[in-house]
């Protein structure tokens, strides 16, 4: 799957810059759209990516022999846990990497709609952490998710007249992972925080698509035929 996920990955960045701009040196705009598009693909496959992990390595075959009664030797259980991860590790760098540059080009035009998706993406990014078991995916993703934040931050004060407000948010962004590592709530919080959490990605993946329409100029096209 990490192999897959790397081929896909360039196939998809080379398809969509071909489809969407047609030329070898795309425009700013163009760019913009195509960034929109890949950051769009690149959080939908990573929420797939530990089904598609434990697919690939054979790990649910094993399940599904096991539920049916049939024996199955540790050994097989660790070798495809062992490529389950392995696996799984590549894909979640690959599709960060991809996520991050997408959101990073996204904003060479910066939009409401280009700010906006990338911003959802950048909180996608953070909260589908929380579904991956190894710290490095962890890592990788929360980068991402940071890196995309600095890039938000610099884009407000390319466009801003101040830097108070951006570097207030920069700062709070920063301290904030410290405050989750420092509070330890209880049992029944950390419940309801983890489905709220949960919804919020949820709702964040589905928001995304309206925001890539925004992106391409349908709306303002649309008010413009029924105007």
């Amino acid at each position: 799957v990490g192999a897959g996920a790397l081929g896909g990955a360039s196939v998809c960045w080379l398809g969509v810059a071909a489809a969407v701009s047609g030329a070898v040196s795309p425009s700013v705009p163009e760019q913009a759209e195509v960034g929109a598009v890949l950051a769009v693909v690149s959080v939908v496959v990573l929420g797939l990516l530990p089904r598609l992990a434990l697919m690939a390595s054979g790990l649910s075959g094993l399940d599904d022999r096991r539920s049916g009664g049939t024996s199955v030797s540790r050994l097989q259980v660790s070798a495809a846990l062992t490529a389950t991860h392995r696996g799984l590790a590549l894909a979640t760098v690959t599709l960060a990497v991809s996520a991050t540059a997408a959101g990073v080009f996204a904003l060479r035009a910066p939009t409401k709609w280009t700010v906006l998706l990338a911003v959802v993406t950048m909180v996608v990014l953070a909260l589908r952490a929380r579904a991956f078991p190894l710290v490095a995916e962890v890592v990788v993703l929360l980068g991402a998710a940071a890196v995309l934040a600095v890039r938000l931050v610099a884009a407000w004060l390319d466009h801003s007249g101040g830097a108070a407000g951006p570097l207030a948010v920069l700062v709070l962004l920063a301290v904030l992972p410290l405050l989750v590592l420092a509070v330890q709530p209880a049992e029944h919080v950390r419940v309801r925080l983890r489905r709220f959490g949960d919804t919020l990605e949820s709702i964040g993946v589905i928001t995304l698509f309206p925001l890539l329409i925004g992106v391409f100029g349908v709306y303002g096209r649309l008010l413009d035929t029924f105007a």
